[in-house]
């Protein structure tokens, strides 16, 4: 059975830095910045208002990185899907510093990333073969379509040494419905044989590290 759900998917701590890059290493218009290694350069619209287009893939590079799993990448050929950073302000105090970056999905493509279940069947297949099930693995996560969202990084500044406490995604921004779904589903162990079923696509209104 399919159907939207609100939800919230939450990601490990020690991964942060893969959405962090995206907030920090932002440039205006075409100016060219050092990336940080923890991912790509996002360009924002310049002070004339001209668009900064991104693709959708260098938005979600953290999405392969959080994953404890291979992850395959597919777009739909010959469809324009971009990302906008619109804008980013900072607010720095002496033990604290708080990131906004406003985005906007453009155009009515889709991305897919899609997850290997096999190596999830493959630890846990004393459990399954005993019987049990593993209930609503994540099998992809998907954006197809326009939207708004704003990503919201907050941390602490330690002797001068500024560490991130905590990255929010949200794909809803603004009164727009989330672009973004995940498909999840149950893996068991019938007939010799490990099989997904009982597939659910949940909406991602907040991803949060």
């Amino acid at each position: 059975m399919k159907g939207p759900i609100a939800s919230s998917l939450h990601i490990a701590r020690g991964l942060l830095a893969a959405a962090v890059g995206l907030a920090l290493t932002a440039t205006a218009g075409g100016s060219d910045a050092p990336s940080l290694l923890t991912g790509p350069t996002l360009r924002l619209h310049d002070s004339r208002g001209r668009a900064g287009d991104n693709a959708v893939a260098d938005f979600m590079y953290f999405v392969p990185l959080i994953s404890l799993a291979p992850v395959s990448v597919a777009t739909e050929p010959g469809v324009e899907h971009r990302l906008r950073l619109v804008s980013i302000t900072r607010r720095v105090k002496l033990e604290s510093f708080v990131v906004t970056a406003h985005f906007e999905f453009v155009g009515q493509g889709r991305q897919q990333n899609t997850f290997d279940w096999t190596n999830a069947a493959l630890r846990h297949a004393a459990k399954l073969k005993g019987g049990g099930k593993l209930e609503r693995s994540l099998a992809a996560i998907n954006v197809q379509g326009s939207g708004k969202g704003i990503i919201e990084v907050e941390g602490k500044t330690t002797n001068g040494v500024q560490t991130v406490d905590e990255v929010r995604l949200r794909f809803n921004a603004h009164g727009h419905a989330s672009p973004v779904s995940i498909d999840l589903h149950d893996i068991d162990y019938r007939e010799g044989e490990f099989h997904a079923l009982n597939e659910i696509v949940a909406r991602v209104n907040t991803l949060t590290f």
